[in-house]
């Protein structure tokens, strides 16, 4: 028999959490900092102290992450009442709202690595012309 994943409460607690958060930003969130927001990630401490959320937004540019974070830490009151009546519990862990850059990481990675490709196509590009220059003579 295959043993079974037991999951922690606090797992099932971050779950809950981030399908109930992106709902809220979706359908009920007038600030127009909190748009096109996506919620990544959520992590809850075992003691359910604490849940830190992490975002990503669909126009990641300095600006915009610093308002995003302004209008999430504005809205914290209204995403835990909501929160404390969806998981029926009367302490909610404490909200921190973190922006998720993994992707930007990624994306600049993925850049580098095509970057250095074509250089060294150039390079080697030259070296096999200059091998080529120098047989003829």
């Amino acid at each position: 028999m295959m043993p079974t994943k037991e999951f922690k409460r606090a797992d099932r607690v971050a779950e809950v959490f981030q399908v109930e958060l992106a709902l809220l930003l979706q359908r009920d969130v007038a600030d127009p900092r909190l748009k096109n927001i996506h919620i990544s990630v959520v992590k809850v401490t075992n003691d359910l102290g604490l849940a830190k959320i992490y975002f990503t937004l669909l126009d990641p540019r300095e600006d915009n992450i610093r308002l995003a974070l302004k209008g999430l830490k504005s809205a914290v009151g209204f995403f835990r009442s909501h929160l404390a009546k969806v998981i029926n519990a009367r302490k909610v862990p404490c909200l921190v709202f973190y922006y998720d850059d993994h992707a930007d990481r990624a994306t600049r990675m993925m850049q580098l690595i095509e970057k250095t490709r074509r250089d060294d196509k150039v390079f080697y590009t030259e070296e096999i012309a200059t091998i080529h220059d120098s047989d003829s003579v």
